[in-house]
Order: structure tokens, then C-alpha cells, then sequence
């Protein structure tokens, strides 16, 4: 049995004005002890509402969720073993650091000598130590979100429950406080759920990821498993910067596939998964790192850019194919010639295939 479970989570809202609606829609996820799970999806696809029932401050309509073997789905919050860190990190703005961490214990009547030990193990795991005696306020963001992350691991909890905690802070410091729980988790090898809608925290953090949409699960997998076999273009497209080039093709023959009148040659062994769609409607994918420049080995056609990015090491190019947009993403470390035709080509290995109806992987 799984260390951690949702069951057949549904969570439903009635709204005066849009009526009933599902915030969650029949979630089932199985967590292992010691993982670090991200949910992780656009606003209002109901990952926050998952966290929060977990945590006990939403009451789930039906469905269990389980920790450890038992189910608490009736616990308030303290009795479920949990600690949650805020993206508004919730101090106490009238305690110093040492009291902030220390303050959740005393209320479980922790030991005197054991509170000292458990803040000074965190106040060391997280570089708080010269810290302890400043309030919040003369705390930087992400020296306020290590305290935050101190509070919670002097609990020692079952779950830590991390929700959207580096949103507020700048990006310097999200990378510095996303490694810094990275190394937490390595350290106390702790169970931990974070939420994000950033799927690059996501995809850096993550053991297993929850890709969720309107209230449902879309995939549940590991970051490279998601990265490149997405189960359909919601997460093909959410996952990646840029996201995956969905293309609208036809399936013309065992071997081709037309895009806006261009037509490519196709893998026998991705055609053979779907001989049932000749003739019809599908979605061809491909990430903007297998576009093939000016390489002769595979070129599908030629045209100028209708723009370059340049971030530095590397380009982007947008191009079209007939009124579809195409995205290349070229490491090269000086800005690429718009004025230029280039030879485009596709890895198609990499190559994806979706229902052009459904969405779904073929």
C-alpha cells in the first residue's frame, strides 16, 4: 500500500451564479514514502484544492485520502501528521526567527531540551543560525521562506506540504530556495506534496509529477517519462519552454503525413501505431529542440523566420508552415540572421502523435 493515497478524491463546489462544478474530479494518486510529488498546472485546475483537503482545511464531497494505512478524511488538521509551508510564509511578525520555529512544538508540549534540538538541527540544515534572534520584518523574502520551510521540518512530520512557497520571491532567489529544498528533501529523505503552476519547479523538483486541468488528472509520471511521451497535447503543451509544436496534419499514407500541404515522411515505426487513421485528422508534435537547422540529413523545408529570440546560448526561431506557427530552438551563442532561408528538418524519433479528435497519444 502506498505511504500516501487519494482515492476517488471528488470535491465540488456549488457557485450561485456558474452552479455546481468540480474542483476535483475523481483523483487517484499513489504516493511512496519519501517522494517528492508536484502538482502542477494552470490556476484553477485544482491542485491548491487538493493540497488543501490533504491538509484537512477542505472537506473532500467524497473519495478517502490516506497516510500511512489510515484513513483521515474525518482529522482536523494537527491530528493528521502534516506540515505545510505557505506562499505567504505565515510568520509571526511579533516572534524572532528562534520563536517562530519553536512556537508549533510548544503547543504539542515537546520537551524543552528536544524543541533546542530540533531548531538547532534546522536552523543549521537551512544557514538560520546567525539569524534566530531578528524578527520577520528585517528578513529578506527568502531568508522569511527558510524560516517558513524551519518551521515546518522542526514537526517532523508524515507529509510536508509545500504550496506555491517560492512565488513570491525573485527569480535569483526561487533558484537558490528551490535548490535549497531540493537538498532538504535529499537530507531527510521526508515525504513531501508541493504545488506549483511553474513547470520548471515542477520538472526540477518533482520524483513524480500530477499534471492537472479543470480539475482532473491529465498524466502522472516522472519528469522525463512526461517530458517526452506526454499523454495528450494539454500536457505536451503545458510542459516545456518553449511548449511542444502541435501541429493540425493528415495521415495520407502508411508513410506520410501532410502538414498544411507539406508532406513528411514518416518512421515506419511510429505509422505502424496508427494505420486506423488514414485519412483522417491527427496532431503531430514535436519539441522545438529536435528542429533540425541547415542539417541536409533532414530537411522538410526552407523558409526565412518571421522573428529570432536570442536568449544568450541559444535561439529562437518562429517560422510558418502554411497558417501554422513553428518553433526551433537552436544552440548558438550569437544572434541568427532573420534576413536568412533555412533549412528545417525534423528529428523524428522525437516525433509525437495525438488524435486529432481527443488530444490523445496515439
Amino acid at each position: 500500500m502506498a505511504y500516501l493515497e487519494f482515492r476517488n478524491l471528488v470535491k465540488v463546489y456549488d457557485d450561485s451564479k456558474k452552479g455546481k462544478f468540480y474542483a476535483v474530479n475523481n483523483s487517484n494518486i499513489e504516493v511512496e514514502k519519501g517522494e517528492l510529488v508536484v502538482f502542477v498546472g494552470p490556476s484553477g485546475c485544482g491542485k491548491s484544492t487538493s493540497l488543501r483537503m490533504l491538509a484537512g482545511l477542505e472537506e473532500p464531497t467524497s473519495g478517502d485520502i490516506i497516510i500511512d494505512g489510515q484513513v483521515v478524511n474525518d482529522m482536523i488538521p494537527k491530528e493528521r501528521d502534516i506540515a505545510m509551508v505557505f506562499q505567504d510564509y505565515a510568520l509571526y511578525p511579533h516572534m524572532k526567527v528562534k520563536e517562530n520555529l519553536s512556537f508549533g512544538l510548544g503547543n504539542m508540549k515537546v520537551a524543552k531540551k528536544e524543541i533546542d534540538k530540533r531548531v538547532e538541527t534546522a536552523s543549521n540544515m537551512l544557514e538560520l543560525s546567525e539569524l534566530l534572534d531578528r524578527f520577520p520584518k528585517q528578513l529578506s523574502g527568502g531568508q522569511r521562506q527558510r524560516v517558513a520551510l524551519g518551521r515546518a521540518l522542526v514537526r517532523e512530520p508524515k507529509v510536508f506540504l509545500l504550496d506555491e512557497p517560492l512565488s513570491n520571491l525573485d527569480a535569483k532567489l526561487r533558484v537558490q530556495t528551490r535548490k535549497q529544498i531540493a537538498e532538504l528533501h535529499k537530507k531527510l529523505n521526508a515525504t513531501m506534496v508541493y504545488v506549483t503552476h511553474d513547470q520548471i519547479e515542477a520538472m526540477t523538483l518533482g520524483d513524480k509529477i500530477v499534471v492537472m486541468n479543470k480539475g482532473e488528472i491529465q498524466q502522472i509520471a516522472d519528469p522525463e517519462t512526461l517530458y517526452n511521451y506526454p499523454a495528450n497535447i494539454f500536457v505536451a503543451g503545458f510542459i516545456g519552454t518553449p511548449p511542444m509544436n502541435l501541429l493540425n496534419a493528415v495521415l495520407i499514407d502508411e508513410n506520410t503525413v501532410e502538414i498544411s500541404g507539406l508532406k513528411v515522411l514518416m518512421p515506419e515505426e511510429i505509422l505502424n501505431k496508427c494505420k486506423e487513421y488514414i485519412g483522417k485528422r491527427i496532431i503531430l508534435g514535436i519539441r522545438p529542440e529536435h528542429i533540425t537547422i541547415n542539417d541536409n540529413a533532414n530537411v522538410v523545408y526552407s523558409s526565412k523566420p518571421n522573428i529570432i529570440e536570442f536568449l544568450g546560448s541559444e535561439n529562437l526561431l518562429y517560422f510558418n508552415i502554411g497558417d501554422q506557427e513553428l518553433i526551433a530552438k537552436v544552440n548558438v551563442q550569437s544572434k541568427m540572421n532573420e534576413d536568412r532561408v533555412y533549412d528545417i528538418g525534423f528529428i523524428l524519433e522525437n516525433i509525437n502523435l495525438f488524435d486529432g479528435d481527443t488530444g490523445e497519444r496515439i
